[in-house]
């Protein structure tokens, strides 16, 4: 199976025969025979029209392939195209441009980049520095996007968006080229002895913009965009010398580089005072950007490129060579010289191009411009204007009737102050004045109407009819409609310009400086926006409408402030940050109205309402307090009534409890009548067994009695009081003397829990003297009859 090829079989560019042009390489005749198809295909369709616009813009007449009509002779190019031109463009500059950081960092930026540092140093970076990690991290960036701002200044980027711009409402397609410079910089520095400066070389990295004439750039007629295209040429005239120095230092192939055709119909003649090539000393340049064969980029020779050089080193590239082509930038001399040949050196193997239409034409890379949208009634009213100058010229300047017969040979007829002419005959019949007659006064309307048209076509209010030609301009309505599409077009130039320009700009300037300046731009994937704003023509318009809102709303108001807040922030005066610090100042005042001062009859009236408020206030909160009062009194009795049912229970028990205790007595007592029984038998020696026996046993009983008595006692009878104290220590009322009756019960609980000491004690005649450590008593005889 035979493998397909884009690249045409081709037997060799360099040995052709007499009639074809000799080129030094095969990569020189492959590249030069693609951009001259590219080149008949854009002037094919584009190269005269653009040439009349580019003369409508500056003013100037060719000739007769300028004229409407052949037979006119006013050269007359109105100025409603330019001014269109001029205002969309000052109108663009102004909304990108409007202050001095128009554009910055995407939001989530600082996240990824913070959340990178993290994972990266996540073992080393202690917790509490993280806050301070994340402030440096913002800080860095910032002065990443100060830094590429201030770059872009010292760089011209500004100046050269704003020719592109031009160049895209004038062509319709805006064209910038990135280029990449390693330049010498000179620094003075003080010299060894302190009193002479010497000068330092200092190599600098240079990203500069160039602005590109569609007239100079050629790209693949099949493409619709940059990215999809074979490749793209920059078509460039530069002085020799330039050539012949950058050949001496080594950055182009040190050949012979003659003069670039003097044939004028091989270039762009725009400027008609521009024509004179013979004595200028010019090289022309073709630049291209875009696939080669990769066996003519292997064959040809080039001198070594210090930034490709240093990108191979220093950067991991992945070259796709797919289909055995190479991605590549070559400049050749004259369209028959090769000066150097270098493989795509960007990281990012994007081409150096930007391009945007500033009216979007579906599937086409040239877009439309103001000039082509203005074109037809810009003719149609340079028309109007030069037949009415004609006409003019007719009506003005005095014509004479001579007849033939009677004037003099070879005479001279012109008119002239104090001219005599000579005549045979009577002078009526000889000579007879002609008037052509004026031009029509409806004329003039019409030049009005097709400046309307022009306004139509660009949207540009500049070339708006006069009032007296289109009532609508008088009413303050007509002119919201006519603002209102002026600007929904300027918007959709703007994201044009936004999305395919400018945001790309942005971020393959930035990929330059991360490559090869990385001690001012750390890597990182940076993403950039463009702060996007109103113009001037939609500030004014802005202006006029809040001015209108602010008639309507009452002075001092919230609303009134936020409204004059508005039309401030559309102002460019100098002390604006401090203008709007007082307006935020006024809107809080506004918010936050200090009390008004009453007079004398509603001082009386509030404080008489006051009064009342306060005395309700008064009796609501007494009635509370009563009605709590009375609660805790209800609640108070209740817990004393409850005590004492608890008192009288208590006092109950104890009353059974020293019955029992009495019985336990009397039992005892008859105990020791037996006991004294028992001694009167045995007598004074003698200690029955049966009585100490009994003892024993009736002190057993009587400690079971007493243990369970206690035992009651301080389960039901101690949690009681405990309850009835915690109550009255709550509500602060009743009888304060708990403590006495807690004490008294305390010594019965702990005369009952006590053991009786039954403990019998003698005397020295063996007689009993005491019992539980009491002594007995004993009647005349020496009986016992108790104890004392």
């Amino acid at each position: 199976m035979a493998k397909a090829s884009i690249v045409e079989p081709i037997s060799s560019y360099v040995q052709s025969d007499s009639d074809s042009v000799i080129y030094d390489s095969d990569l020189t005749g492959w590249i030069i025979e693609k951009c001259e198809k590219w080149e008949d295909a854009r002037n094919a369709q584009h190269k005269q029209r653009w040439h009349e616009y580019y003369r409508l813009w500056r003013g100037q007449h060719h000739g007769p392939e300028d004229k409407i009509r052949h037979y006119e002779r006013s050269k007359l190019i109105a100025p409603a195209l330019q001014q269109a031109i001029e205002a969309g463009v000052s109108e663009m500059e102004e909304t990108v441009f409007h202050r001095k950081r128009w554009f910055d960092l995407e939001d989530d930026v600082r996240e990824r980049v913070f959340e990178q540092v993290i994972k990266e140093n996540a073992q080393q970076i202690p917790p509490e520095q993280l806050q301070q990690i994340a402030q440096n991290v913002d800080t860095r960036l910032g002065q990443i996007t100060d830094q590429l701002i201030e770059d872009f200044d010292t760089r011209n980027v500004n100046k050269a968006i704003s020719e592109i711009l031009l160049n895209a409402a004038l062509y319709g397609t805006g064209i910038g080229k990135i280029a990449v410079e390693q330049k010498p910089r000179r620094v003075p520095v003080t010299g060894s002895t302190g009193t002479t400066s010497d000068v330092m070389v200092e190599d600098d990295i240079h990203v500069t913009l160039v602005p590109v004439d569609p007239n100079e750039f050629l790209i693949d007629i099949a493409a619709k965009n940059l990215d999809e295209a074979l490749g793209a040429a920059h078509v460039y005239t530069v002085p020799r010398h330039e050539i012949l120095q950058k050949q001496a230092r080594g950055i182009y192939n040190d050949t012979p580089v003659g003069f670039y055709n003097q044939d004028e119909n091989e270039h762009a003649i725009l400027d008609i005072t521009e024509k004179n090539y013979e004595t200028v000393e010019h090289v022309e340049v073709l630049e291209y950007h875009g696939l080669v064969p990769k066996t003519f980029f292997e064959e040809a020779s080039s001198v070594p490129d210090p930034l490709a050089e240093f990108a191979e080193e220093n950067s991991n590239i992945e070259y796709d060579d797919a289909a055995d082509m190479v991605e590549a930038i070559v400049w050749i001399a004259n369209r028959g010289t090769l000066l150097k040949v270098v493989r795509n050196p960007f990281i990012m193997q994007d081409r150096s191009f930007v391009a945007f239409q500033w009216d979007t034409v579906p599937n086409r890379f040239w877009g439309r411009g103001i000039a082509e949208k203005g074109y037809n009634p810009q003719k149609a009213l340079d028309a109007e204007l030069r037949a009415r100058i004609d006409a003019l010229a007719l009506a003005t300047y005095p014509v004479m009737l001579v007849n033939g017969m009677m004037a003099p040979r070879g005479s001279d007829f012109n008119i002239r102050p104090g001219r005599n002419i000579v005549v045979s005959g009577p002078v009526n019949e000889a000579v007879a004045p002609f008037k052509f007659p004026g031009p029509d006064a409806q004329s003039y309307r019409q030049t009005a109407e097709f400046e309307r048209m022009v306004t139509m076509a660009t949207g540009s209010m500049d070339t708006a009819a006069p009032l007296g030609v289109n009532p609508r301009n008088e009413t303050a309505g007509g002119m919201s409609m006519m603002m209102g599409a002026l600007l929904k077009r300027a918007k959709r130039t703007l994201r044009n310009m936004e999305y395919e320009f400018l945001t790309p700009l942005i971020h393959k300037i930035a990929w330059r400086y991360m490559q090869f300046d990385t001690e001012r731009y750390p890597v990182a994937d940076y993403k950039f926006k463009v702060h996007g704003a109103l113009g001037a023509q939609a500030r004014e318009f802005e202006v006029a409408q809040l001015t209108q809102l602010l008639q309507t709303t009452p002075p001092g108001s919230p609303a009134y402030w936020i409204i004059l807040k508005g039309v401030l922030k559309n102002y460019n005066v100098e002390d604006k940050e401090q203008l709007m610090q007082i307006m935020d100042s006024f809107l809080e005042q506004a918010l936050n109205p200090p009390e008004p001062q009453p007079d004398f009859d509603q001082q009386v009236k509030i404080a008489d309402q006051q009064r009342k408020t306060q005395e309700l206030q008064f009796n609501v909160q007494k009635s509370a307090r009563d009605d709590v009062r009375k609660s805790m009194e209800m609640e108070a009795e209740a817990e004393r009534d409850r005590g004492e049912a608890i008192w009288n229970q208590s006092e109950a028990m104890l009353n059974l409890e020293k019955a029992k205790t009495e019985r336990v007595k009397a039992e005892n007592d008859g105990v020791l009548k037996q006991a004294q029984a028992a001694n009167a038998l045995v007598g004074e020696n003698g200690s029955p067994a049966e009585y100490l026996a009994l003892v024993d046993a009736l002190k057993a009983s009587f400690s079971d009695v007493t243990n369970t008595a206690v035992n009651r006692i301080n389960t039901t009878l101690g949690d009681s009081i405990q309850h009835l104290t915690n109550r009255q220590q709550m509500f602060n009322t009743g009888s304060a003397d708990i403590n006495p009756i807690n004490a008294k019960l305390d010594q019965i609980l702990k005369q009952q829990g006590e053991s009786p000491d039954l403990n019998i004690s003698r005397d020295a005649d063996g007689r009993v003297s005491a019992i539980g450590g009491r002594p007995v008593s004993r009647d005349p005889n020496g009986r016992l009859r108790g104890v004392e």
